[in-house]
């Protein structure tokens, strides 16, 4: 049952009196505190369990000689569906409202990216760390909750005056927007609501010496909490006695504790911060309507001290709070925790592995029938090497159980697959109980168990960018428009790798701009993906004369050299594209300007042409980079003839110089090509063949020629293509 806290403590200062405000606020705090903790403890409850799951928490409870089997079910869920959803920095844009403020939008953009960088000054491991423990309370509990307040921190540092000497002073340490993830068991909402925005009030509950309190007011150059000359003849929060029993229970799960010890070395004071609808009053505190509501921030201490009491003080208007709930519920708070689906299968693997262990303890270590008459001692039928039992075997007889547990390994085989398909995770990638059996080795086998996982973390993945990403970029943009009064230059990373500086005026902060998260930039980059997709894009190029023509393969190269982490690739090239001119001697040049090719092929011999005027077609060309690339040797064609005979007789298939011409409606792959041939091939495609290691590594991806895929990934690389 929930220990409740109707009546304040009765420790208090003789010279403090509460105004009459003081006093209705803090009866407000006491009720909505005891309300909401009332309608949130059986939600605790089942945190807890969860907790202690994912902890793999073994119950001791059991008989020393039972196997206390604990399988990770529950812990490899949650992170392989970790990394899937929160893998990298959220890039977020900016967009501008009015034609004017476009170049305005950028700045901003740029000020949000500094600013998550700037918060590593603030916390261990920065922005990625706080955004990693903030998803995985969701995945979890099923709702993650975190503050972004301002945050001013001043410092005393220490530096050398103009005398060479050793000063002192206090110097300004952080001035930004925050993200502090906040423990669930500290976050205390009205009832009736589910939305933070939408909720009538919210609590959020810490604790603080009052050192900390009056640093705060130090730093801010204003009483942020007051009456705290009260709280000196109070005693601090004991928090081994009140209702923290939950936290202890997370420090038993831990095994670090059995018991909750409270620091006599610093005094702390339970802060209650409830942000949200209070009574209008006047000057003297009376309450002018019992009806007419405000937006207050009121803090109390120890539960009956009125520590802070003032209007919303962030000009957004929001409470500054976001919540994420991977798996959303209808009309509730709390989203559905993946681990409640997993509750009943975790339990019964621990079951039946433990007892599939048992059974063969107690198969090595039978019972004993003895008959009274034989005179043995317990001592003497313990199993030992070399042991010798004096006795009439007909006296002493085993006990024998035998296998129970032979239909077991098909029960644990059932519950991962049950496992697979609550969670869309497969097998394939845990090795589980039914690797063997799930497991394609091919590539496309993986890619589809690849998008069908996908597929299920991309629901958790979008919430997360509408649900946090959208909404911290508001609320950090709201508290940058209020609070910072002077021109700013921010650091920036460019798409070349250089660092940008631009100056960051307050004005340029004052517009209204939409937040628009950039999909799926917190996932894992797949860079094998990439690069096959960009192979896509150069044979979808090649395939249509016009397109060809009208490419900047500069521009191609350039993004080919990026795909595999060479920012000043084309560098190590010979002859860059678009340099040479298009009539050089014995040389080709690529479509659109590109760089001459040689025209001998081995030996010295002649290289294979297309017809004037043809395109390689896309599918010979993936052919003949898959083949190129994977160092494959040329095989027969369908059918069983050799190009080299498919192409005898032909007309046209002969020049006079002797080159091999190949028809421009051929479209097999060049499986009569030499290595030599192919790299020569590759040279036409404007990539070169004297770095074979990165030509191997550029198209190992599979060829996929899907009319409709192409033209989406023509969309996204159309900057080659110039308007």
């Amino acid at each position: 049952m929930a220990r409740l806290f109707l009546m304040a403590k009765t420790q208090s200062s003789r010279d403090y009196q509460p105004t009459l405000r003081e006093s209705m606020e803090v009866r407000i705090v006491q009720e909505r505190y005891n309300l909401a903790y009332m309608n949130q403890y059986p939600f605790f409850q089942d945190f807890d369990r969860y907790y202690k799951m994912y902890e793999s928490y073994v119950n001791e409870s059991k008989s020393i000689w039972q196997t206390k089997m604990f399988i990770p079910l529950v812990y490899s869920v949650i992170e392989r569906f970790l990394p899937r959803i929160i893998s990298s920095k959220p890039k977020v844009n900016f967009m501008a409202r009015r034609p004017d403020t476009v170049d305005k939008s950028q700045k901003m953009q740029a000020l949000f990216d500094w600013q998550m960088d700037q918060l590593s000054r603030l916390k261990d491991g920065g922005m990625y760390l706080e955004q990693l423990k903030y998803v995985k309370d969701a995945l979890i509990m099923g709702t993650a909750l975190v503050k972004v307040p301002w945050r001013l921190e001043s410092r005393e540092t220490k530096y050398y005056n103009q005398k060479n000497e050793v000063s002192q002073k206090l110097t300004k340490f952080f001035d930004g927007p925050d993200f502090e993830v906040i423990d669930p068991f500290d976050f205390f909402f009205d009832p009736e609501a589910y939305d933070i925005q939408r909720a009538s009030w919210v609590i959020h509950r810490t604790r603080k010496t009052l050192d900390e309190m009056r640093a705060i007011n130090a730093s801010k150059g204003v009483e942020i909490y007051k009456n705290l000359d009260v709280l000196e003849h109070m005693e601090g929060d004991d928090l081994a006695a009140n209702e923290n029993d939950f936290k202890l229970r997370r420090k038993v799960a831990l095994g670090s504790a059995q018991m909750l010890i409270r620091d006599d070395t610093t005094t702390k004071y339970e802060l209650m911060e409830c942000w949200g609808l209070f009574p209008k009053t006047d000057k003297n505190g009376e309450v002018l309507d019992t009806k007419e509501m405000e937006n207050r921030v009121v803090v109390i201490a120890n539960k009956n001290v009125c520590v802070r009491s003032i209007p919303f003080p962030y000009w957004h208007g929001k409470k500054p709070f976001i919540k994420y709930t991977p798996f959303p519920r209808t009309y509730e708070f709390y989203g559905i925790p993946i681990i409640k689906h997993l509750e009943r299968i975790q339990f019964y693997t621990n079951e039946f592995v433990s007892q599939k262990f048992d059974n063969q303890v107690i198969e090595l270590n039978q019972m004993i029938v003895v008959d009274p008459q034989a005179n043995l001692e317990d001592w003497q039928l313990v199993w030992r090497p070399g042991g010798v039992i004096r006795a009439n075997p007909s006296f002493v007889k085993p006990l024998p159980l035998g296998d129970v547990t032979g239909g077991f390994d098909s029960s644990l085989q059932y519950l991962s697959q049950v496992v697979q398909l609550t969670t869309g995770l497969s097998d394939y990638y845990s090795a589980g109980v039914n690797a063997e059996q799930t497991q394609n080795k091919t590539a496309t086998g993986a890619n589809d168990i690849e998008e069908q996982i996908a597929t299920r973390v991309q629901e958790a993945v979008q919430v997360y960018e509408e649900q946090v990403i959208k909404e911290l970029g508001y609320q950090w943009h709201g508290l940058d428009g209020q609070f910072i009064k002077l021109p700013c230059i921010v650091r920036v990373i460019g798409p070349d790798g250089k660092p940008d500086f631009p100056l960051v005026a307050p004005e340029d902060i004052r517009y209204e701009y939409d937040v628009i998260p950039e999909a799926g930039s917190t996932q894992p980059t797949n860079q094998a993906l990439q690069r096959q997709q960009f192979v896509q894009v150069i044979q979808l190029l090649q395939s249509n004369p016009v397109m060809a023509q009208n490419t900047d393969w500069q521009q191609v190269e350039k993004r080919l050299w990026e795909r595999f982490g060479e920012k000043d690739g084309n560098k190590m090239m010979t002859t860059t594209p678009g340099s040479a001119p298009q009539d050089m001697p014995g040389g080709q040049a690529l479509p659109g300007g590109g760089a001459p090719q040689p025209q001998s092929g081995p030996g010295g011999g002649p290289l294979p042409q297309l017809p004037q005027g043809a395109q390689m077609p896309a599918q010979m060309s993936g052919q003949m980079l898959s083949q190129a690339m994977n160092g494959q040797g040329m095989g027969p064609q369908p059918g069983g003839a050799p190009m080299s005979q498919m192409q005898q007789g032909q007309p046209g298939s002969q020049t006079p110089g002797g080159a091999t011409k190949l028809p421009g409606t051929i479209s097999t792959k060049l499986d009569d090509l030499t290595l030599q041939e192919q790299a020569q091939w590759l040279q036409k495609l404007g990539i070169q063949p004297d770095l074979p290691s990165r030509v191997e590594r550029f198209a190992r991806g599979k060829d996929q020629q899907e009319t409709d895929r192409a033209l989406e990934l023509l969309k996204q690389h159309q900057d080659m293509i110039p308007q």
